[in-house]
C-alpha cells in the first residue's frame, strides 16, 4: 500500500532508460555491472566474463580475482578497492581486493537490527534492512539511522555513489528504481524501467545509472 501511494504522487520521473550498448552476439548475456572508481562501466556476464563498454563498443576485460568468483554472501560492494561483504548479522573487508587481496577481516558483528539485507559504501558503510531502516557507521561505529517510505523487497539492492547526496534503491521484481536523501530518507524520485523485459542489476555512474536487462544488451537512465 505504501508503494502505490508513493506511485501516485508526483515523484514518478517520465524518463525511461534507453539501450546504450548491445552485444552483436546475442548469447552473449550481461546480468552484473560495475563502474570502476576511474568510471569505466563493466559488464560481467554468467560465465565470469569481463568487458569494457564504451556506447557501442565492447572489448573484453581482465577477469575479477578469483576471490570474486568464489565468495558467497547476501550482498557486497566494493570502495577504494576494498571488497565490504554483508554475510548475516556481520560485515567483513577483504582489503586491496580488486588487486588480488584476500585476507577477510571481520569489519562489525553483531547487527541486532531487523535482518540486514543490502550493504553500500561511499567512505561510510550503510545497511539497509528489511524493515526500510538504513543504518550509517563509521569507522564500525553507528553514526545514524534513517527509515525509507517504501517496502523493500526481497530482490532490492543498494547502491550510492562517493560525493552522492541520494541512495538509489532498485526493486528487481517490481522493475523500479527509488531515489531517497541519504540524510533525511526522504523520497526525491521513483524511475520505472518498463521497457526492459527483465531487471537484473544497476550501477551508478557520473550522473547516469546504467542497467542490465539479463540478456545482450545494457541500458542506461541519464539522471540530468
Amino acid at each position: 500500500k505504501i508503494n502505490s501511494l508513493l506511485d501516485r504522487l508526483d515523484l514518478v520521473s517520465a524518463k525511461q532508460p534507453v539501450i546504450f550498448s548491445a552485444f552483436s552476439d546475442s548469447n552473449i548475456t550481461i546480468n552484473k555491472l560495475f563502474v570502476s572508481e576511474s568510471g569505466d562501466l563493466l559488464a560481467i556476464s554468467p560465465e565470469k566474463k569481463v568487458f569494457k563498454i564504451t556506447g557501442e563498443g565492447q572489448t573484453e576485460a581482465p577477469a575479477f580475482p578469483e576471490l570474486f568468483n568464489t565468495i558467497a554472501f547476501k550482498d557486497t560492494a566494493v570502495y577504494a578497492g576494498n571488497l565490504y561483504a554483508l554475510d548475516g548479522r556481520a560485515i567483513y573487508k577483504y582489503s586491496d581486493a580488486l588487486t588480488g587481496g584476500t585476507s577477510k577481516q571481520l569489519w562489525l558483528g553483531g547487527l541486532t537490527d531487523a535482518e540486514p539485507q543490502n550493504i553500500a559504501v561511499d567512505g561510510n558503510v550503510y545497511i539497509l534492512n528489511a524493515d526500510s531502516t538504513v543504518i550509517k557507521y563509521f569507522k564500525g561505529k553507528e553514526e545514524s539511522r534513517i527509515n525509507l517510505s517504501t517496502k523493500i523487497s526481497p530482490e532490492s539492492k543498494l547502491i550510492i555513489g562517493k560525493d552522492s547526496p541520494y541512495l538509489f534503491v532498485a526493486d528487481y521484481q517490481n522493475k523500479k528504481i527509488r531515489v531517497f536523501d541519504k540524510t533525511t530518507g526522504s523520497l526525491a524520485m521513483t524511475y520505472k524501467v518498463s521497457p526492459m523485459e527483465k531487471f537484473t542489476d544497476f550501477a551508478l555512474g557520473n550522473k547516469v545509472l546504467y542497467l542490465s536487462s539479463g540478456d545482450n544488451k545494457i541500458w542506461k537512465l541519464d539522471l540530468n
